[in-house]
């Protein structure tokens, strides 16, 4: 009960964060001073954004193969998990953002998987995305010193209660602890594999992002290719930690605002995170779609048995 309690004021709370800072995205998008950027866009945004679009679907699709990896290391059972992943993906824009998580988890557990197997798996993706994106996060790290600039001290005071709370939970909970180490060494196979996948897709987002960024300001963005790399991870690592944010919308856009417009210009971000947006609910939308359209679906244990006990027998 109290967990619940916890749990729905965190997801409130993140909720009314991305609000806010949405809020505040688009308020500086009505008061930008577009001056600073040319009269005109260049008409190949026209032709690179769906292009792009189509680029980050494809990198979807790599994250969707990922997924079947991890589903296959803790469940046994990785067929129809690519499909699965791709088509539910598009859930995760609703409000809650948990949609496309829970809709994954329902429809592998009707193929027949564990519950317990697919919180691993999920926990495991989790776990290296946070991963994957920090490390490509940290070509931002100089861009950040300006922003938080805290004594050494505090630092290290907060990176010693960290690694403190750490170490008394896994005390706390050994036992338990023990057996998902022992599962995850026995899956370290599936994990490298996943993981190099989401390094390769965090930089890849990024290079389509700087690609953005080349296209809106011109020369202006010389410089800025390892800045923008790096802050897109660190945007998308703000949005996923944010409870309740649908994609990370607003949470995204404003992180990218606040780390690269002192430099960069605002009106040059305010433009890539909106397009930046676009091409990545265009991608989202394009992988679901051949997904559904060309991957078949897969024939689950509770599939079978429901076909058998309706006397419909298993479809070919």
């Amino acid at each position: 009960m109290i967990r619940q309690a916890i749990s729905r004021l965190f997801r409130w709370a993140g909720i009314a964060a991305a609000s806010a800072l949405t809020a505040w995205f688009v308020w500086r998008l009505v008061l930008a001073d577009w001056s600073s950027l040319p009269a005109e866009l260049p008409p190949i945004l026209l032709v690179a954004a769906p292009a792009l679009a189509l680029v980050y679907a494809c990198l979807g699709l790599l994250l969707a193969f990922a997924w079947s990896w991890l589903a296959g290391a803790f469940t046994g059972e990785d067929h129809g998990q690519v499909r699965l992943h791709a088509t539910t993906q598009v859930m995760k824009y609703l409000p809650g953002n948990v949609f496309h998580l829970a809709g994954r988890h329902g429809f592998a557990k009707r193929q027949g998987a564990s519950h317990r197997a697919l919180v691993l798996a999920a926990l495991a993706e989790a776990g290296l995305l946070v991963f994957s994106a920090g490390i490509v996060a940290m070509l931002a790290l100089p861009y950040l010193s300006g922003l938080i600039a805290l004594p050494p001290a505090i630092w290290m005071t907060a990176g010693a209660c960290m690694l403190t709370g750490l170490a008394l939970v896994l005390a706390w909970q050994r036992d338990r602890v023990g057996g998902i180490l022992r599962k995850l060494k026995s899956a370290r196979q599936p994990l490298m594999g996943a993981g190099l996948a989401y390094l390769v897709f965090f930089a890849a987002s990024g290079l389509i992002g700087y690609v953005l960024f080349a296209l809106i300001a011109g020369d202006n963005a010389s410089g800025y290719l390892a800045a923008t790399m790096g802050a897109m991870a660190l945007a998308w690592l703000a949005g996923f930690l944010t409870p309740g944010a649908p994609a990370g919308l607003g949470v995204r856009e404003s992180v990218l605002l606040i780390i690269l417009a002192p430099g960069a210009g605002e009106a040059s971000i305010l433009a890539l995170a909106a397009l930046f947006r676009i091409v990545t609910v265009l991608g989202d939308g394009l992988l679901a779609l051949g997904a559904a359209a060309f991957v078949k679906p897969a024939v689950g244990n509770g599939d079978r048995l429901h076909g058998r006990a309706s006397g419909l027998g298993t479809p070919s």
